[in-house]
């Protein structure tokens, strides 16, 4: 079947496409808009999209490494899943034994998302970056939700005694977790232009997150705040901006059809602290696919009232003709891998050769068939290839200079006067990271004097950054509950 093609007119600084499916014979279009974030300012600012994203894309272009983007292309998703690239980081870059990262979205007061990972060094000179991802945190082959994982975890979910998995970022489709969700029939058709859904449906297929970040669907003035990805700011925070998009299907001839969009999928990127923004809602579409041409998208923001659709002629012109958005099939773990785009053209400029350049062998090395190693006709047997997972301790000790917060906190209070009267105000952030937040099972138990120590240090920074003394008592107890102490 070739691939349909609609008019398509955005809004600036948005990238939109149209994702036709079929569900129980019902013929749906999914649109799709993303947008680009910039979060290094108290309020988020849009920028230049980047393009919608049509496969998963893998580190260093290896299926079975770590995703560092999930595909944009799921037909429909009943919550928002936020997801974070990042590394682990402490002040200054100094070593340390223990990097604690938060992420927390909060709504008002409420927190929607509250989750701290933290990263332990194996060794005494410690550790001052660690890249949060899968290969780093607790996994195995039979573990369904990290096959690629380590059973002596560098990386570990803080507070938590049960060994799971602890990272932010995108769960690939291919892992039996999200995989085992979804028909392999039904799966085969999502890399078709039109895929066909019959039966029960499981849409959490499509929610590409850990569940402890799948949230309520964004409204827009959130408040995100992220701990420990930084070497030079202990907090990134930031309000989320208020789209109010609006999208229509339009027929030739002027007939509307309203398109209802969810805020579904926010992906930050904290290494460059930018972020970007999926909104996705579908209708069922008003004619057959095969008068697709007859029909456009319009997307808008902050519309007041009735949103504007150009006249026909300029709607349905030849420079809003876009191609139905469709992607490669996802890989599983058990299924053949094929190669994608960037790896098939960097394997055509290589030199033909069919296992590689061969090397010239040691005198003492032994004699070669010259078959490929494994192979059903050769002598020699194929070598297993494990992968190299860090060499890493479950628990290490805490030094006192990590236990200390930073001498200077930044100030809630002050991003509190710049926000619009019509957003919710600032929350009163949870503190900065500290040994509370690690594993209970990770130090040694210190003696009264090292404990009241610690209280002291924690008290002494936290009254310098203005916190209230209500707030300031209750992460005292916390603290002294936590470590034990008895001052």
């Amino acid at each position: 079947m070739h691939t349909p093609t609609f008019h398509v007119d955005a809004a600036p600084r948005a990238a939109v496409g149209i994702r036709p499916f079929v569900v129980d014979g019902e013929l749906r279009l999914a649109v799709i808009v993303k947008i680009g974030l910039d979060l290094q300012q108290a309020a988020a600012s849009i920028i230049e999209p980047p393009p919608i994203t049509l496969s998963e894309v893998y580190e260093d272009d290896h299926v079975f490494g770590n995703l560092v983007e999930a595909s944009d292309l799921a037909l429909r998703k009943s919550a928002c899943d936020v997801t974070l690239i990042a590394d682990a980081r402490s002040l200054g870059d100094r070593p340390a034994s223990v990097l604690p990262v938060r992420l927390a979205i909060y709504r008002g007061s409420v927190p929607l998302l509250n989750k701290v990972v933290v990263a332990m060094s194996a060794t005494p000179e410690g550790i001052s970056v660690v890249p949060l991802t899968y290969r780093h945190t607790f996994g195995g082959l039979d573990i369904a939700a990290n096959p690629i994982g380590s059973r002596a975890p560098m990386v570990q979910l803080a507070r938590d005694a049960q060994q799971r998995p602890a990272c932010f970022a995108p769960i690939p489709s291919g892992w039996p977790i999200r995989r085992d969700r979804f028909d392999k029939t039904a799966r085969g058709t999502l890399a078709s232009a039109i895929p066909v859904i019959r039966g029960e449906v499981d849409w959490g297929y499509f929610q590409s997150a850990p569940a402890d970040q799948t949230i309520p669907f964004l409204l827009g003035g959130e408040w995100m705040l992220v701990d420990g990805v930084s070497a030079t700011q202990p907090r990134v925070q930031t309000q989320l901006p208020s789209f109010g998009a609006r999208a229509v299907i339009v027929q030739r001839g002027g007939a509307t059809t309203e398109v209802p969009l969810q805020w579904d999928t926010l992906a930050i990127d904290g290494r460059a602290l930018r972020a970007s923004a999926v909104l996705r809602g579908d209708v069922a579409s008003p004619l057959p696919i095969a008068r697709s041409t007859d029909l456009a998208v319009v997307v808008r923001f902050d519309v007041a009232g009735a949103l504007q659709v150009p006249d026909d002629d300029v709607l349905f012109s030849d420079q809003n003709l876009a191609r139905a958005l469709y992607r490669a099939l996802p890989i599983s773990l058990d299924e053949t891998a094929a190669l994608t785009e960037t790896a098939h053209a960097r394997a055509a400029r290589r030199a033909p050769t069919p296992y590689g350049v061969q090397r010239e062998a040691p005198a003492t090395a032994k004699a070669s068939s010259g078959a490929l190693p494994g192979a059903p006709w050769s002598r020699e047997r194929a070598q297993p290839v494990m992968p190299a997972f860090p060499k890493t301790r479950a628990t290490v000790p805490l030094r006192e200079e990590d236990l200390r917060p930073p001498e200077v906190l930044p100030d809630p209070h002050s991003l509190a006067q710049q926000v619009p009267s019509a957003y919710p105000a600032s929350p009163s952030p949870p503190p900065l990271l500290s040994v509370a937040d690690a594993p209970h099972k990770a130090g040694p138990a210190a003696d009264s004097a090292s404990k009241a120590s610690r209280v002291a240090l924690a008290t002494a920074a936290l009254r310098k950054s203005g916190m209230s003394e209500a707030s300031l008592a209750e992460f005292i107890s916390q603290l002294e509950r936590e470590i034990g102490s008895d001052v």
